[in-house]
Parts: C-alpha cells; structure tokens; sequence
C-alpha cells in the first residue's frame, strides 16, 4: 500500500488501471469521476496500516532487504523449492507482482535491486517453461525434502520481520474471541458486528515493533485464519516431518512465532469468516 499510493510520480498508472477495472467511460473526466471515490478510500489504506513519515524507514528497509534475499535465492533457483512451483510461489506471487511487480516505481526498484526477482515473475505467468537459465534442474522438487540453503536467510528474515505482526494479529483475535461475553459459534470474525466484513475483516488496532520502530496497525481476520491453516498442516505432520519442521524453526528463529496458539477455531464459508 506505501508503493503504491505514496508515489505520486506514477499515478497516471495508476489512474489507468483503476479505469480500466471500473469505469465504462473513454474519457479522461468520466474516467475520473468514476473511480475518484474509490481511490480515495483505498489511498487511505496506508495510514490505517501503520505507514507513516516515522515508519517508513523500516518499512522500505524491511522491503528492500526482503528482495534482496529473494534476489540471492532465485539466481540459483528458478522457485521457492528448487524446480517446480510449490504453495509458497503461489502465495509470494500476490503481493510481489500484483502490487510491487506491476506498479511503475516498485516494479522499478524491484528490476534494480532484485532482477532475478522479476525475472521469477515472469517465469510464475509461463506455465510448463523451461527456462534456459535453469536447463540442468529438474521440473521437481528436492528428493529428500531438503529446503535450498539460499532460502534460509529468507526464512529468517520472514520470522524475524513479519512473525511479530502475524502474533500480534493472532493476540488480537485472541482477546476479541475471549471477551465477555463470549461470542457463539457462527458469530462472524470482525469488531464491528454490523459491518460486511469485505475481503480483510478488521479485529481493531494493535502495535507490533519492526526493526526498532513501534508500528500501529490492524489486525484482519483473514490473515489470523491462514495462520490456522499452518497450525493444521504442522499439527498433521508425521514425527520425521514434525521433527524436521522443528529443527528448520529453531535454526530460524521461528519458535516463538510457531508457539502461538489461536484459542478458537475459524471457519470459512461463502468468503465470509466465523468462529467454528
């Protein structure tokens, strides 16, 4: 959201894309009129996530780091696990081309600073490629399960700097589910229980600390059901997967993050969230 609202010098993009989405018109001020009112709701996404003129240092610092991790790991990868694309591509693949690989001045920085980045972009939208950068490594993944060394510096980056929000999310969810009185089951996971909800139901305002700086922003409830998902796929790892799964979380500073536990269970139906 900082990327993209905070540049003004690629708003004609911008512009562009949301009139391409949303308004019939062919003309410039129609065009505008049309999708004025919706981004000035969604340019203030920012601010209610916490991005300010105090935490935007971090917040590019923990960005540019995240790509150059990903830069190191993709010059001698061509996915996330070797050579085939797993879960983990298709989650990154969102934000990382979406927002940050499509958008003028983050797709910038990205063809800069993280190349190998982009170019893992463009491999993910070519179904069945056979990349002539990686013609010796085999559609697969690692027999054994081993995970590439040039991705655990990622993975401790991910703990270190996106664990901290991701368990003050779940702290958050915490309380509002074990408040008093206690809510029922199918009650739906949101603080404003008149509200739809939409795509990122907000549980209210936490702070969580990212490199040095206190950070204010919110918790969503979909973020808190995706971390249930993980729990359920640890939980039903056999004892050599757990055992590894373990050991990758000590070595990566994961231990804390890993030990959250969510005090009730969410369910998903019809795009919207409740408590099971």
């Amino acid at each position: 959201m900082h990327y993209r609202w905070n540049f003004p010098e690629h708003r004609a993009h911008i512009d562009a894309e949301f009139a391409r989405g949303l308004s019939p018109h062919k003309d410039p001020e129609g065009q505008q009129a049309d999708i004025a009112p919706i981004q000035a709701a969604f340019s203030g996404f920012p601010e209610l996530m916490g991005v300010t003129p105090t935490t935007i240092p971090a917040i590019e610092g923990s960005h540019i780091e995240c790509l150059e991790l990903l830069n190191a790991h993709f010059l001698c990868h061509p996915y996330v696990l070797g050579g085939h694309p797993s879960s983990a591509d298709f989650g990154l693949i969102g934000p990382l081309y979406a927002h940050l690989g499509r958008d003028p001045v983050p797709a910038g920085l990205m063809k800069n600073i993280a190349p190998n980045v982009y170019r893992w972009t463009e491999r993910m939208f070519e179904a069945g490629l056979t990349d002539g950068e990686f013609v010796d490594t085999p559609c697969e993944f690692a027999a054994d399960d081993s995970i590439p060394e040039t991705l655990i510096p990622f993975i401790e980056y991910l703990f270190r700097d996106c664990g901290p929000q991701v368990r003050g999310m779940v702290e958050t969810f915490n309380a509002w589910a074990n408040r008093d009185p206690q809510p029922v089951s199918g009650t739906l996971v949101q603080a404003d229980p008149e509200g739809t909800g939409g795509a990122h139901p907000n549980l209210g305002a936490f702070e969580f600390n990212l490199r040095g700086t206190i950070i204010k922003t919110q918790a969503f409830a979909n973020v808190v059901y995706h971390f249930q998902r993980v729990l359920d796929v640890v939980a039903s790892l056999d004892q050599s997967g757990r055992t590894k799964f373990e050991a990758l979380v000590a070595q990566t500073g994961g231990s804390e993050l890993m030990a959250t536990r969510i005090e009730r269970r969410i369910q998903s139906e019809h795009y919207r969230l409740s408590l099971a």
